[in-house]
């Protein structure tokens, strides 16, 4: 009877094995930004500005997405470092981290013209 319980153990384990490895994905991923999985540069990657006006003086603020899932905000009044990942290739959400940045981005790119949370910054 053990003989039999082997035989059927072999095949058995076999299949398991065999529909472990199917799980993984050789394909891209979505979410490429921070690391995110592919050998693709994500569209966020670089750098952005926009100007603003504070009290009647015009100011720059840039956003630089570096393609190591690192980034850093400029402006009149802060220089934060953060972290981030994002999903979608051209428009999507970005989680980001650190500093207060924390949270949710909705963004999209078109051209030279990244939308982040309905601002419009572009690329330098």
């Amino acid at each position: 009877m053990k003989k039999y319980l082997y035989l059927f153990l072999i095949p058995l384990c076999m299949g398991l094995c065999m529909s472990m490895a199917a799980c993984g994905s050789d394909d891209e991923k979505d979410d490429l930004g921070g690391g995110g999985g592919g050998s693709k540069t994500h569209a966020l990657v670089g750098t952005w500005s926009m100007n603003y006006v504070l009290d009647g003086k015009t100011y720059k603020m840039t956003v630089k997405f570096n393609s190591n899932g690192t980034g850093n905000l400029k402006n009149a009044v802060q220089n934060t470092n953060f972290t981030w990942t994002a999903t979608g290739t051209t428009s999507g959400i970005i989680e980001m981290g650190g500093g207060s940045l924390g949270g949710y981005w909705s963004y999209s790119i078109n051209g030279n013209t990244l939308i982040l949370e309905g601002q419009a910054y572009t690329r330098e």
